[in-house]
């Protein structure tokens, strides 16, 4: 009897695994037939306008469900799947079809997590954890770059402020020297014109030198 149940078993098993490699060759070969119907440029490859109209296709759709694929989580991890750069930014990676069923079929529902995802997903966390820290070290290293130019150029400015008042100080000395020697200049060109003035007429000089005043004029108090 146990060795009745054992082949039961087993015939059970091989016959469960006959019929999801019977259901999964049907759902590729469904999805691939609405695979040549939207590759445009017929590379036999998967992009990711190419998967949009994919999961709009009615015959794709009812393909991926009868094998158990979660569409909702296949969108959510679409950017995922067709990610072509490390950083996130750009999805332009396209995909073999092979490659892309079997990346399609491991997110069906009825597959148990096993060792080999959680080591996938520790690695893919350990390498994002590694690409974000190395993103943090240059961003910290630009900062302090930008902070040692930053007072680099404080410095620069106050220099240029303690020249500009070093400028108008000395500005300021020069317009007072200018006045000065304009004043000096004034009152040098005024005893010059004093002694042409003299000089041409000498007898005006002389004569109010020996001019003697005139007694008649004089006012003398009377003394009482």
């Amino acid at each position: 009897n146990m060795l009745i149940g054992v082949l039961c078993d087993v015939m059970g098993s091989v016959a469960a695994d006959e019929k999801e490699r019977m259901m999964i060759a049907f759902a590729k070969s469904r999805v691939q037939e609405a695979m040549e119907r939207l590759d445009l440029d017929e590379d036999e490859m998967i992009a990711k306008e190419e998967f949009s109209s994919l999961v709009c296709n009615d015959l794709a759709i009812e393909a991926l469900i009868e094998v158990g694929v979660d569409l909702d989580a296949l969108q959510d991890n679409v950017d995922f799947l067709f990610q072509s750069d490390s950083q996130g930014q750009s999805f332009d990676r396209k995909i073999p079809f092979d490659e892309f069923m079997d990346l399609v079929l491991q997110l069906r529902a009825t597959n148990p997590a096993t060792v080999q995802d959680i080591a996938v997903l520790r690695r893919f966390i350990q390498s994002e954890n590694t690409r974000r820290n190395i993103a943090l070290e240059l961003l910290d290293e630009r900062l302090s770059r930008g902070m040692e130019e930053r007072d680099l150029i404080m410095d620069y400015l106050e220099l240029l402020h303690d020249q500009h008042e070093v400028a108008r100080s000395e500005r300021a000395a020069l317009q007072s020297l200018e006045l000065k020697e304009l004043k000096d200049l004034e009152e040098l060109k005024g005893q010059k014109g004093q002694v042409l003035r003299e000089t041409a007429h000498p007898e005006r000089k002389k004569s109010t030198e020996n001019e003697v005043p005139d007694l008649g004029k004089l006012s003398i108090p009377m003394i009482e």
